[in-house]
C-alpha cells in the first residue's frame, strides 16, 4: 500500500521551536487498496459514499501522472475524502500544526458547469474524552469556466493550483489518540442562483467529474488563485474598476506562486456569458506565478509598472493561453524559468515589453509567442513559433546563452538579429542546419530558424535571409548592440551575399566567397548563401543580385537600398569574378598536376 509519509524535501521552512518541518505529502500516486473494513483507500484517503465501497474514486492516468478521479454520481455523499491517522500516518496533529496550509492541483477540464466549493474539516481526540475540530469552506467557483449561461463553452483547460489556509483551526493536541482530515469535494454545494426563475436552487447536485493530485500539507504562505470577474477595464493591484467595482474573484493575486486567470465568465450564478476585450492596468508592481488566458476576446495587461513572474513550491512559473489573442505590454520580468504555452495554432500571445533575464524561457504549444526580444539564459522553442516583433534596430536584437528548436518549431527573427553566447562546444552546425530547413529551397517557409520578412519577399530568389557567423570569424566583441565574446554565434536578417553580417554586400563579402569558391562543408560566412554546404555559382548569383546594396535595418524596416545594383557595381563584380575564379582554377590545376 502506498501510504503518505513525512518527506524530507527541505522546503516549506516553518518551525516549531527549533525543529524545522518539511512538507507532508498526503496524496500523489493515489494507489487504490481494498481493506478489511470494506472501504477503498487512496493513499490513506477513502470515500464513505453512503457506507459502501466506491467505484467512483479510481486511479487514472491523467496528463502523464496518476490523478485521483472524482465523479459525484447519484448517492455519493458530497465526495467526502477522509484521511485518518490509522490509514495515513501523516494525518497527525503535529503535522497539521506545523503545516497549516492544504495544497493540491485540480483539473476541471471535464467539469460541466456550476459552482465549486471545497470544505475542509479536521477532527481529533484531545485525550480528555472530547474533540478538537475545525472547518473551513472555500469557494473555487472562479475557476469554473462554464456556468448556466455558458454551458456550451469550453471548460477550464488549465491545471489549477489550490491553496487553502487552515491556520484558523488553531494548534491541535499532539497526544490525540486519533485524528482525521476530511476534504469535501462539493459541486454546487449551497446551490446556485437560477436567473430564469429567480430562485435559489439547492438540489439536485450536478454530476461532475474532476481530478486532483499532489495533495500536501505545507507551511508555505497561502497562494491566491483568482479570476478577473468583471466585464470591464480595471486596475490589477487595486482590484477595482474606475467606478469602484471589485475586479477579482478569489482574492488578490500578487505573490510568488499565485495564479491570475483571465477567462470569459464573470458571474457563476446568473449566467453572464462573456467578458469582452478589456485592459487590465498594472499601476504598481505585481508578482505572479501563473497567468492563464482563455477568452476569444483579447485581454491587454498594460501599464507602467512591472509584472514579475516568480515560481513557488508546487507552482512552476507559466503563462498559458488556451483561446484568443492577448497582449502583455506592461514590463514583464522573468524571475524564474518560465514556460509560455499558446495552445491554439491560430492564436498569438504578445509580450511587447519582455525584460532581460538570466533564466530559461520555454515556448510550448502550436500557437505563436511574439516578443520585443529575448535576452535570457536560454530559449527553448518546443512547439509553434517564437517570433521577434519587427523592429530592425538594436532594440530588436536578442541574446541567449543557449538555443534549442524542436523539430517542427520555429524562431522567427523577422528583421532582427540574435547572439547565442554559448558555453562548451559551438552549436553553429545545429543552428546552420535549422536555418537550412527554414530556407527550404529559397522560399524561407520551412520550420526552423527563419525570417517571415524574408518569406514575404516577392522577388525570386528572395533577396534576404538569415545570415550566420561565429564571432571569432568576424573578430568582433559586439554585435547589433549586444556584447559578443569569442564563443558566440551571430545571426542576422540580412541580404543574401552579406557574408560578414554588416548589412551590406560589398567586395569584402565577394572576397570571402571567392576564397571558398568550389569548396564543400562551408557556411554562410564562407559564401554558402543557400545552405547546401557548397560555394558555387548559385551563391555567386545571390551575392551578385545584391552587390552594392544595404539592408536598411536601422531604420526599422526591411527595405533595401536599391532593388537593382548599379551597372558599374556589376561591372566591377564581373571583372573581379573573372580574375578571382580564374586564379582559383589555375591554382587547382597546379595542385592536380
Amino acid at each position: 500500500m502506498a501510504v503518505a509519509a513525512v518527506v524530507g524535501t527541505g522546503i516549506g521552512g516553518a518551525s516549531i521551536g527549533s525543529v524545522a518541518k518539511a512538507d507532508v505529502v498526503l496524496g500523489q500516486d493515489w494507489n487504490p487498496v481494498s481493506n478489511s473494513n470494506g472501504y477503498t483507500y487512496f493513499d490513506g484517503f477513502t470515500d464513505y459514499a453512503g457506507g459502501a465501497p466506491t467505484a467512483q474514486l479510481q486511479q487514472v492516468t491523467r496528463n502523464g501522472n496518476n490523478w485521483l478521479q472524482y465523479t459525484n454520481a447519484s448517492g455519493q455523499y458530497w465526495g467526502q475524502l477522509v484521511g485518518q491517522n490509522w490509514a495515513n500516518p501523516a494525518v497527525v496533529p503535529d503535522n497539521v500544526n506545523a503545516n497549516p496550509r492544504l495544497e493540491f492541483d485540480i483539473d476541471l477540464s471535464q467539469y460541466t458547469w456550476g459552482r465549486l466549493m471545497i470544505r475542509t474539516d479536521y477532527n481529533n481526540d484531545n485525550g480528555l474524552g472530547g474533540q478538537e475540530a475545525g472547518s473551513k469552506t472555500t469557494d473555487l467557483s472562479q475557476l469554473v469556466a462554464k456556468n448556466k449561461g455558458t454551458i456550451a463553452s469550453t471548460p477550464n483547460p488549465f491545471i489549477e493550483h489550490v491553496s487553502i489556509d487552515l491556520s484558523s483551526f488553531g494548534l491541535r493536541n499532539s497526544a490525540a489518540a486519533w485524528s482525521e482530515l476530511q476534504v469535501f469535494l462539493q459541486p454546487n454545494f449551497w446551490g446556485y442562483w437560477d436567473a430564469d426563475i429567480s430562485t435559489f436552487i439547492s438540489q439536485p447536485y450536478e454530476a461532475q467529474t474532476f481530478f486532483i493530485d499532489n495533495m500536501r500539507l505545507t507551511s508555505d504562505a497561502a497562494k491566491v488563485n483568482a479570476s478577473w470577474n468583471v466585464d470591464a477595464d480595471g486596475s490589477w493591484p487595486t482590484g477595482l474598476t474606475g467606478g469602484g467595482t471589485a475586479t477579482w474573484a478569489g482574492g488578490m493575486p500578487n505573490g510568488a506562486g499565485h495564479t491570475a486567470n483571465f477567462m470569459a465568465v464573470s458571474n457563476y450564478d446568473t449566467g453572464q456569458n462573456t467578458i469582452g476585450a478589456h485592459t487590465v492596468t498594472v499601476d504598481s508592481p505585481v508578482t505572479i506565478g501563473v497567468m492563464n488566458f482563455n477568452n476569444a476576446n483579447g485581454y491587454t495587461i498594460a501599464g507602467p509598472s512591472t509584472v514579475t513572474v516568480q515560481d513557488a513550491v508546487g507552482v512552476p512559473a507559466a503563462i498559458n493561453t488556451a483561446l484568443g489573442n492577448h497582449t502583455i505590454s506592461a514590463p514583464l520580468a522573468l524571475a524564474s524559468n518560465t514556460t509560455v504555452t499558446v495552445q491554439n495554432a491560430a492564436n498569438t500571445l504578445t509580450l511587447s515589453n519582455l525584460q532581460s533575464s538570466t533564466v530559461a524561457l520555454t515556448k510550448a504549444g502550436p500557437g505563436t509567442l511574439a516578443v520585443n526580444n529575448v535576452r535570457a539564459g536560454a530559449l527553448n522553442v518546443n512547439g509553434g513559433v517564437a517570433k521577434v516583433l519587427s523592429d530592425g534596430s538594436t532594440n530588436g536584437t536578442s541574446k541567449v546563452g543557449a538555443l534549442a528548436l524542436a523539430s517542427g518549431a520555429s524562431l522567427d527573427l523577422t528583421n532582427n538579429a540574435l547572439v547565442v553566447d554559448y558555453t562548451g562546444a559551438s552549436p553553429i552546425a545545429a543552428i546552420q542546419s535549422s536555418a537550412a530547413a527554414a530556407f527550404n529551397g529559397g522560399n524561407w517557409n520551412g520550420a526552423g530558424l527563419t525570417s517571415s520578412t524574408s518569406t514575404a519577399d516577392a522577388s525570386a530568389p528572395h533577396k534576404t535571409g538569415i545570415g550566420i557567423a561565429e564571432a571569432s570569424d568576424l573578430g568582433t566583441t559586439s554585435f547589433r548592440g549586444q556584447t559578443a565574446d569569442s564563443t558566440s554565434i551571430l545571426v542576422r536578417y540580412t541580404l543574401s551575399g552579406d557574408a560578414n553580417l554588416d548589412g551590406t554586400v560589398s567586395t569584402t563579402d565577394f572576397n570571402l566567397l571567392a576564397g571558398n569558391f568550389g569548396g564543400s562543408s562551408k557556411r554562410w560566412f564562407n559564401g554558402d548563401f543557400n545552405y547546401d554546404g557548397s560555394v558555387n555559382t548559385t551563391d555567386f548569383n545571390l551575392l551578385a543580385s545584391n552587390f552594392g546594396q544595404s539592408v536598411a535595418a536601422d531604420a526599422g524596416t526591411s527595405a533595401l537600398g536599391a532593388l537593382v545594383p548599379e551597372p558599374t557595381s556589376l561591372a566591377i563584380l564581373g571583372s573581379a569574378a573573372v580574375i578571382a575564379f580564374g586564379r582559383r582554377r589555375r591554382a587547382t590545376a597546379r595542385v592536380a598536376s
